[in-house]
């Protein structure tokens, strides 16, 4: 995969020298500006066709990413946006822009800092004779991939369990029974003391 990677930059590169390809990226949109670890991230490319227009073929349009250790990478939606002028010779609508939602995931080995994601881009641009024809060119964007974020530990339920006070609460409460219990004694004593009726254990 690497070697046909090297292959397919080599080609894109030749194609470059002779002509400057129709799209230019103009946008690159990654929520919050980064990719945690051990999670997933939409990010959305935005390409502009220059002095040219591309068909809106869905089907001819491609894209490949080079392989980073501990990132997958995903497409997972392909726009267009059309222009004014009529249609191709083929009846193909043209577009003016071109657009690319994928999902990066990435796992603890995908190093913490930035990182530069290279592809190669496949599209249908329209030629002088107004027909669609293949073009590839090479892209690239800069991300950041910052730590996984620690889980939050929840409390659990205690579902009906006795609840257990703390040492503070324990001693008020032992506190509280010993103010009350030697007025009580001595009120007992007094009477024993004056009236004789004292009890017995």
């Amino acid at each position: 995969m690497k070697f046909s990677f090297v292959l397919l930059i080599a080609l894109a590169c030749s194609a470059a020298q002779a002509q400057q390809p129709c799209l230019s990226l103009s946008k690159v949109v990654i929520p919050n500006h980064a990719v945690r670890q051990q999670e997933d991230t939409v990010a959305r490319l935005t390409f502009k066709a220059r002095n040219c227009a591309i068909a809106e073929v869905r089907d001819g349009t491609s894209v490949m990413f080079e392989s980073l250790p501990g990132l997958d990478v995903a497409v997972s939606e392909v726009g267009f946006k059309r222009t004014d002028e009529p249609p191709a010779a083929t009846g193909v609508a043209k577009a003016r822009e071109l657009s690319l939602s994928f999902k990066l995931s990435a796992s603890p080995d995908l190093a913490v800092g930035e990182h530069t994601l290279h592809g190669f881009l496949t599209y249908q641009v329209i030629d002088g004779s107004g027909n669609p024809a293949p073009e590839a060119q090479m892209i690239s964007f800069p991300f950041k991939v910052i730590p996984h974020k620690p889980y939050k530990k929840v409390a659990l339920p205690d579902y009906g369990r006795p609840h257990q006070d703390s040492a503070f609460v324990h001693g008020l409460k032992t506190a509280g029974m010993i103010v009350v219990g030697i007025p009580f004694f001595m009120l007992l004593a007094l009477q024993c003391l004056f009236t004789g009726d004292c009890w017995q254990c």
